[in-house]
């Protein structure tokens, strides 16, 4: 009569550990899923610091090339320029006479510094652009945007803090910096 008993308990026991493997699995899974988004949103942020550190260099060099053109930035020149995100998106202008030529005048040197500028954030923003608002009597707007690919950006404030002025679309995000130079 014991081995009766013995038999029937691992009969009611045989199909419960397959149970428990595959409950353990689910819940490894849905570990693992919840793990690789993790992964997804922190690339996705990386990515967007790196955009945002990039365009943070961009207005620093536009500021520097401002200062260091001491006569450029004083009335009736300007660095000011009219232009909207998709005026400027992805443009590449060609390098000027005044490129390598250390003589060049005030006026000569803001439009290569404007050229040098965009070609630079060209080349390191996703169809990026960049213009510089203002005066010189009042101080200058520089304005650098990139296309975000990222929802978070779609969240934000209307144009990811873009200017009127710049007209650009939703899914673009903006550095917006004043330089008194």
């Amino acid at each position: 009569m014991a081995t009766e008993r013995r038999t029937g308990s691992r009969r009611r026991s045989a199909g419960l550990s397959l149970i428990e493997v595959l409950v353990s699995m689910v819940i490894s899974a849905i570990g693992l899923m919840g793990l690789i988004g993790l992964q997804v949103g922190s690339m996705r942020s990386a990515k967007s610091a790196h955009l945002l550190s990039a365009a943070n260099l961009l207005v620093g060099d536009m500021a520097d090339r401002m200062r260091a053109n001491a006569g450029g930035h004083r009335a009736p020149l300007t660095y000011a320029q009219a232009g909207t995100w998709s005026s400027v998106a992805g443009d590449v202008p060609a390098e000027t006479a005044c490129a390598d030529e250390p003589r060049c005048t005030a006026a000569e040197r803001i439009r290569e510094d404007l050229a040098a500028w965009q070609r630079a954030i060209a080349a390191a923003l996703p169809e990026g652009g960049g213009v510089v608002l203002g005066a010189p009597d009042v101080g200058y707007q520089v304005v650098i945007g990139w296309r975000e690919r990222s929802a978070t950006v779609e969240a934000q404030a209307a144009n990811g803090g873009c200017p009127a002025a710049f007209a650009a679309p939703t899914n673009v995000r903006c550095l917006v910096v004043s330089v008194r130079p």
